[in-house]
């Protein structure tokens, strides 16, 4: 490991793999997964890293491109520690007491601006984002590894391209339902703004023939465009 490298810690979900086998194992190796354990639990195989690399995205993205260059149709699910979590996972991973957590969130210790629940409103059981939550409690120095925060970072956003990349279609199908934004239009004080205004109008309908999309399916275009970008990295094998 270089000086500018560090050891980060996680776990990528795969699919298209039922059973642990000595031939799975040995084309996982080959591929680079050498600093992984291959296991399975409740019938989904998974491949624990302890990786080294300039950042936690680097990392995790490193170890998706060797996994799914194995050749033994593997493609990664999820990487986890999961981004959502409850109030006893927040514990658990911050090493604080459950009722710690409850008056942090409660506003009772602390600066009374915990974040708030992500999901789980209308259940029994609240829910947090981890990325939120971990930039918090660093922010306040009740956890002081910096490599969580940037952890939880990168999982959040590479768990959403890999989401992306599984349901592309049902979300740009979906994307296309929503309402454009409409903003209304302000009063021009002259002539020579509604001029300036009407050729911008021109242009942006000439834009929108070149394009030929629906407004939801350009921005969801968009949207993917940026996502695909991120994760076509963990494809791309340094020269």
């Amino acid at each position: 490991m270089s000086s500018n490298e560090q050891a980060y810690s996680f776990v990528l979900l795969l699919e298209g793999v039922d059973e642990v086998t000595p031939n799975i194992e040995d084309a996982l190796a080959a591929a680079g997964c050498t600093d992984a354990l291959l296991g399975k639990r409740n019938g989904r195989v998974y491949l624990d890293f302890d990786r080294s690399a300039s950042s936690a995205e680097d990392a995790v993205l490193s170890a998706i491109r060797d996994a799914e260059s194995a050749g033994i149709g593997a493609r990664v699910l999820r990487v986890e520690p999961d981004d959502i979590v409850s109030q006893a996972e927040i514990a658990r991973r911050a090493q604080l007491s459950r009722e710690a957590v409850r008056l942090l969130i409660e506003g009772q210790r602390g600066s009374a601006d915990f974040p708030r629940p992500y999901s789980g409103i209308s259940s029994r059981s609240l829910l947090w984002r981890w990325v939120d939550v971990a930039q918090w409690l660093c922010k306040h120095k009740r956890i002081q590894d910096e490599r969580i925060v940037l952890m939880a970072e990168a999982v959040t956003q590479i768990n959403g391209t890999l989401d992306l990349r599984r349901n592309k279609a049902a979300y740009l199908k979906e994307l296309t339902r929503l309402p454009a934004h409409r903003p209304r239009d302000r009063k021009v004080p002259n002539e020579k703004l509604r001029r300036k205004k009407s050729q911008h109008s021109s242009r942006a309908s000439i834009s929108a023939l070149r394009v030929n999309l629906h407004p939801g399916q350009e921005r969801a275009r968009r949207g993917y465009s940026s996502r695909q970008r991120l994760l076509a990295r963990a494809h791309r094998r340094p020269v």
